[in-house]
């Protein structure tokens, strides 16, 4: 499971640093854009949003990061990096984030902080849709991963 915790960690890192490298540097042609936004283009983004953008971009990311702490209270690391995939007992949760009615708060709480940092940088255009079409693929893989865990027998544990 530590080796699993390590491997997601540096994935998410990838992940987070790969979206501000394209938007600050331009290295990440998505949806036809490649162009660099310019020297602290994310710093610039952050600080021309709007209230609105403000309200819309936490208002996103503060849940999302709820639900993921809650995953993380409520189930351990053994839980969060497939333990009981590895051969790890892993308790069966029915409190928060689980008494949502969210079949997969965490890939719900994850996706939430990606529309919210989005929403955050999504000063113009030329920014709104790469980020949204990355958005929207990202939701489409996390969306075949849930249905991938749904059909195991772990996702039904308890019931």
């Amino acid at each position: 499971v530590a080796v699993m915790e390590k491997l997601v960690l540096g994935l998410k890192a990838i992940q987070l640093s790969t979206v501000l490298a394209w938007f600050e540097y331009g290295l990440l042609p998505a949806c036809g854009f490649a162009a660099a936004q310019g020297r602290w283009a994310v710093a610039d983004a952050l600080r021309s949003a709007a209230p609105a953008r403000w309200i819309l971009g936490l208002g996103l990311l503060i849940p999302g990061q709820a639900l993921n702490l809650g995953i993380y209270k409520a189930i351990g690391a053994d839980g969060v990096y497939y333990g009981a995939k590895l051969g790890r007992p892993v308790p069966w949760a029915s409190g928060f984030p689980f008494n949502l009615g969210l079949r997969h708060p965490q890939y719900v709480g994850a996706m939430l902080s990606w529309a919210g940092i989005f929403s955050l940088l999504a000063a113009t255009p030329s920014t709104a849709a790469p980020l949204g079409a990355v958005l929207l693929g990202w939701t489409g893989l996390y969306c075949a991963s849930a249905a991938h865990e749904a059909s195991s027998d772990a996702d039904t544990q308890g019931k």
